[in-house]
């Protein structure tokens, strides 16, 4: 018999999500928080993979080895579910992992979406560079901690190449 303090607990989140939010300026004050729409969950690709993790979580709750020591599930979708329904769970329940990226992509001067240049220059700006995960032009399929500590690494590179 299992102490009744333990748990278990699962989690559903995903990495390199179709869907591309956006953060605009609320206006020309610079002390206004800026416009911040994530769009979760906008782009049908991103519906479906929610859908059908959440099923596939659920699935595996269930299994014998996970199901004999069950009491109840503290949060869910109820019941098996239509795809409506959990995508209903999922959007009244999802939350960001807050490593966004991406809002000053890195890319060539040819490529409209992006804001700096492989030296971390802003273009159409003099004296400014962007260092940080903002310049990654996606989010990677993995904590973004080792994708900063590389970009950290390039520019310090190009810097000390640069004036030295």
């Amino acid at each position: 018999m299992l102490p009744p303090h333990l748990y278990l607990a699962t989690a559903v989140a995903f990495h390199g999500t179709e869907t591309g939010g956006s953060i605009t300026l609320s206006s020309s004050d610079p002390n206004s928080a800026p416009l911040i729409d994530p769009a979760f969950l906008t782009h049908p690709f991103d519906r479906h993979l929610a859908i059908h993790s959440v099923r596939e979580t659920m699935k595996f709750l269930r299994t014998p080895s996970l199901a004999k020591d069950q009491i109840r599930l503290a949060a869910g979708p109820k019941g098996e579910g239509d795809d409506e329904e959990i995508l209903d769970y999922i959007r009244a329940t999802a939350t960001s992992m807050w490593h966004p990226c991406s809002t000053a992509k890195m890319g060539k001067p040819s490529d409209a979406s992006a804001c700096v240049d492989t030296s971390f220059k802003v273009f159409g700006l003099e004296g400014l560079r962007v260092v940080d995960m903002s310049v990654a032009p996606f989010l990677p399929s993995a904590h973004t901690q080792a994708t900063a500590y590389l970009i950290a690494q390039t520019a310090g590179e190009k810097l000390v190449a640069e004036y030295s």
